[in-house]
């Protein structure tokens, strides 16, 4: 699967992802294996990354260049909004088979993305309940690692990469599916922290 970070601090953020992709079995390297299996992907001024199934990255390179809904995106609810209208044409124009649990109390979207930009960190959901975070997040299976790493440094060191490389590297040692080597994207905040 994968594991996702996102650190903020002071005018600075960082979006970190390891890069192994597991098809049944068989385990795939970016970078190693597999050209452009990159996780994080560049919608205007946003970067995105996601957690589940490769297909996701095609998909929502797909629709946004086509839909041109590249702005950037600064709040919670207009990211909902977007994510809703997405959910829409995932159903329409990719044919996808949306999931249905009587536990929960909408259709999945079967996603799960950490969103950066100039104006912070925002997760997005499988029911796509959207999220900002302040300080940092993860997503994955091995985001428990990943958060425990970096709660245990953010006070320490400054360098919004150094701290998401450590979250990274503490899932990659215990998380049997995150895995090295990890890409990253920083960018300057537009509001300080």
């Amino acid at each position: 699967m994968t594991t996702i970070v996102a650190v903020k601090k002071r005018n600075k953020i960082c979006l970190a992802a390891d890069s192994l992709a597991l098809f049944g079995t068989r385990k795939e390297l970016s970078g190693r294996d597999v050209a452009d299996g990159n996780k994080i992907i560049q919608i205007g001024p946003n970067a995105i990354a996601m957690a589940g199934h490769v297909s996701w990255g095609l998909i929502l390179k797909d629709y946004f260049f086509k839909e041109n809904v590249v702005t950037e995106w600064e709040s919670s609810d207009q990211i909902h909004e977007i994510f809703h209208t997405f959910h829409l044409s995932l159903k329409r124009q990719y044919f996808f088979s949306p999931t249905y649990s009587s536990y929960e109390p909408f259709e999945s979207s079967d996603l799960e993305l950490l969103i950066t930009n100039s104006y912070g960190i925002f997760e997005v959901d499988y029911l796509r309940t959207v999220r900002e975070y302040k300080y940092f997040s993860a997503i994955g299976t091995g985001e428990e690692y990943a958060l425990g790493a970096i709660q245990a440094v953010y006070q320490s060191i400054d360098d919004v990469k150094n701290i998401a490389t450590i979250g990274l590297e503490a899932a990659s040692e215990f998380d049997r599916k995150t895995a090295p080597p990890f890409e990253s994207y920083s960018i300057d905040l537009k509001r300080s922290t």
